[in-house]
């Protein structure tokens, strides 16, 4: 595959993964807070199995990602209510990236 193919399929993947979460975290809205704040804790506890199980079965990998990454939002919801807090957020995850891409360009092959 070549490297512009790689970044369409990773960029189309990406996207649609975040509106997976978008979508399940906007079902989850509806839920009261205190059994919202438990099933954000239950979602991350799932990942966290997958994470120390090791799962052979990439399906079961992507969708234990997909839960984390929803009861992360189901929890960093509720104190992002202002602008400032959400461009504080932005820039730190942003930054948190550049880092990663760059210690990964970096290293030895």
């Amino acid at each position: 595959m070549s490297r512009s193919l790689f970044s369409v399929v990773a960029a189309a993947v990406t996207v649609g993964g975040l509106a997976a979460v978008v979508w399940a975290a906007r079902l989850a809205g509806a839920i009261s807070p205190s059994r919202r704040r438990l099933l954000a804790f239950a979602l991350l506890l799932t990942y966290g199995a997958a994470l120390m199980l090791r799962p052979s079965a990439w399906p079961v990998i992507d969708l234990a990602v997909l839960a984390g990454s929803v009861g992360g939002v189901l929890l960093i919801e509720g104190g992002l209510q202002i602008p400032g807090a959400v461009a504080v957020f932005l820039g730190v995850a942003a930054a948190a990236v550049l880092f990663l891409v760059w210690g990964y360009s970096t290293r030895p092959a």
